[in-house]
């Protein structure tokens, strides 16, 4: 789980790496580090979601089995006769769940989609002052 102590040594590392002079700079990294923050929360989601898939698989099929044998109005099945899908079976069936679901995955892909575009807009903006420094270091190098 999150720890503010995670969230302090994260902040710091982003903001420590920017080197913001200024206040607003500070914001901007300050930003940066919260949406890179809530970036990697949604891949722990994403890989929360999958393996809860994953590992789910086995009850899953067992499940689907017993539901078509309680479904199948032709045949009359007993407990006996209801087979436990093998392991061969179940590694298939959990290779086809590497993907989380779909409705996972939208949400998953959107989020990452907004987080990221606002990190991109966050990182374009840059202060006069990020400005100046850079022609300066320019100049600098120039001479």
């Amino acid at each position: 789980m999150e720890t503010e102590a995670d969230w302090k040594r994260h902040c710091d590392g982003i903001v420590a790496s920017l080197e913001p002079v200024g206040g607003l700079e500070e914001y901007l990294a300050q930003r940066l580090a919260s949406l890179y923050w809530r970036l990697n929360r949604v891949l722990r989601y994403e890989v929360a979601v999958t393996m809860h898939s994953i590992e789910g698989t086995a009850d899953a099929l067992f499940t689907s089995v017993l539901y078509r044998a309680r479904t199948n109005v032709d045949t009359k099945v007993d407990k006996e006769d209801i087979i436990d899908p093998g392991p061969a079976i179940i590694e298939e069936q959990m290779e086809l769940r590497i993907l989380p679901p779909d409705i996972h995955l939208e949400r998953i892909m959107k989020h990452e989609r907004h987080l990221h575009r606002q990190a991109l807009q966050t990182l374009g903006y840059r202060t006069p002052q990020q400005h100046l420094r850079g022609l300066v270091g320019a100049r600098k190098t120039k001479q």
